[in-house]
């Protein structure tokens, strides 16, 4: 049987087909028909979703925006950033008069080692019960040299004032020994009360140094700069805020139509104004409501920006969003 060639419109596997035995030619008919068929909803689900998402607008947002403020009452003495500029995590960004702050540091610095001095001083000797151990031998010998003098009173061989001279002696010493043991520990208590009071003036004198060197949170680029060099500054008074673009997160709105999907964790690729390459991130947010105006509900994706090609702010368009 000769195939006939003529018809140029004829697809090319009706040709390939004819070829073929009675029986192949029903089977392979069968499997492209069902191919053509699976092409055909898949580009019919395609064309659904360009459809569906070729409206939705969206807009990059920093993944994180931190306005840094002043704690304290002071001056800005210089900026040490530029608008935009890239920034590292603990780099500092601004600097106010620290002059107080450093004197006052320094000067809770040493009181805290000298209260630290002294109360390693006294739990030694509390530890070592010197003063105590002094007391005690003070108090045997009086002690001994009290009973030797009654004895000798007895037998008349003492006279009365040297007799009330070795009982002066005994009560003075079994003072002594009483102070000795109540006095170490009093010592001790008073050095950990010293040291608890200096330890606090240091804490405040180190905030508020630290309060005159404002570092930076994150690594990202300045937003803002909302103080000039000289300007007086208050608690609370914003001064600089930074982004953290190193990663960027993609806002936008879909129909309630895919309200029920399990969207979290999905690829979704955009298209991005101004940029010439398709951009993916993976969806990391959904919102729970959906708008009763709009009839549409938030979604948030996550986009790695770690070359720094994209800014927050600019906007596009979702391409698609994987199956």
């Amino acid at each position: 049987m000769k195939l006939n060639t003529t018809d140029t419109h004829e697809p090319f596997y009706l040709a390939i087909i004819m070829r073929l035995p009675f029986a192949f030619r029903a089977v392979s008919a069968l499997v492209i028909t069902l191919f053509l068929i699976s092409n055909n909803v898949k580009s019919q689900d395609n064309e659904e979703q360009s459809s569906e998402l070729k409206n939705v607008a969206v807009v990059l947002v920093p993944y994180q925006q931190i306005l840094l403020s002043s704690r304290i009452d002071s001056s800005v003495v210089s900026i040490k950033v530029k608008l935009g500029g890239a920034i590292f995590q603990a780099d500092e960004l601004v600097k106010l008069d620290d002059t107080v702050a450093v004197a006052n540091l320094t000067e809770s610095e040493s009181l805290l080692k000298t209260a630290k001095g002294q109360l390693a001083i006294q739990d030694e000797l509390r530890e070592n019960q010197v003063f105590q151990k002094r007391a005690e031998a003070a108090y045997d010998l009086a002690g001994k040299q009290w009973l030797t003098a009654q004895r000798f009173l007895k037998d008349n061989t003492i006279s009365q004032e040297e007799y009330a001279e070795a009982k002066k002696n005994f009560i003075v010493a079994e003072t002594d020994i009483l102070l000795a043991k109540t006095g170490s520990t009093k010592e001790f208590l008073q050095a950990q009360s010293s040291i608890a009071t200096a330890q606090k003036a240091y804490d405040i004198a180190k905030y508020q140094y630290d309060a005159c060197h404002i570092l930076a949170p994150c690594t990202g680029h300045v937003s803002q700069i909302l103080v000039e060099e000289g300007e007086s500054v208050r608690p609370g008074q914003p001064i600089i805020e930074v982004v953290d673009d190193n990663k960027l997160k993609a806002r936008f709105f879909l129909t309630e139509s895919n309200f029920s999907k399990d969207l979290i964790g999905k690829e979704i690729v955009f298209r991005i104004n101004e940029f010439p390459l398709p951009v993916k991130g993976v969806i990391s947010e959904v919102g729970a409501v959906i708008d009763p105006a709009s009839r549409a509900f938030e979604v948030r994706a996550v986009i790695d920006n770690a070359p720094y090609q994209l800014r927050s702010g600019l906007s596009g368009s979702v391409v698609s969003i994987s199956k």
